[in-house]
């Protein structure tokens, strides 16, 4: 598939680490990202693949949020009842008949999303060859899955205009109202969405 792209090529030939701030990295990260100028058609196959695998990934989703609620918040968990549920069959999956057509900005997020999903993959594989092989910890890998996860998720930054500063004071104001006076347990476990997402709104 040819996509028709533009892009703002660097701003300056060479960029030292201390340049960057968190101010410019959404910037200077949309310099190499492929930016479509027209609508992007995805074939019927394709898109049964794309809806197919994004189900798969909500369904894991949900049992690793149950056994990180488990690890770290004391949540009870059935590990047989995980495992079932891990190996449930999904529900037969709906998606158009004639394919997809994606907006240039579906095309950028979508392009966001499977990018934090394929590097939170390399870093989970990373962490297993690490706890289940004793392999080391390869710490170069964490920092470079975890720099390219930032770059996948400037990509929302670039398509609605905000900066880094904007989506990281949304995310403690969320977390202050989470835990107005530190973490507890019951807080982790009953979280009010709404109000939280409130907090997220206003800095929109």
């Amino acid at each position: 598939m040819i996509v028709q792209c533009t892009n703002t090529g660097w701003k300056h030939p060479v960029f030292s680490l201390m340049e960057i701030t968190a101010e410019n990295y959404p910037e200077n990260a949309g310099r190499t990202e492929q930016v479509p100028t027209a609508p992007i058609p995805v074939s019927p196959q394709m898109t049964e693949v794309l809806t197919t695998a994004m189900m798969e990934v909500v369904k894991l989703s949900k049992v690793v949020d149950l056994l990180k609620r488990h690890l770290y918040y004391g949540q009870a968990l059935n590990a047989r009842e995980a495992l079932v549920l891990l190996n449930a069959q999904n529900v037969s999956v709906k998606y158009p008949a004639a394919g997809l057509s994606l907006t240039p900005d579906q095309y950028r997020i979508l392009h966001s999303v499977l990018g934090v999903i394929t590097e939170a993959g390399e870093m989970a594989e990373n962490i297993m060859a690490h706890l289940i092989d004793g392999a080391p910890l390869d710490t170069v890998n964490l920092m470079e899955e975890g720099g390219d996860v930032m770059w996948y998720l400037a990509i929302p930054m670039n398509v609605y205009g905000w900066t880094m500063n904007q989506v990281l004071q949304a995310n403690i104001e969320k977390l202050k109202k989470r835990y107005p006076a530190g973490w507890t347990q019951e807080k982790a476990l009953n979280r009010d969405v709404e109000a939280e997402r409130k907090k997220v709104e206003d800095h929109m």
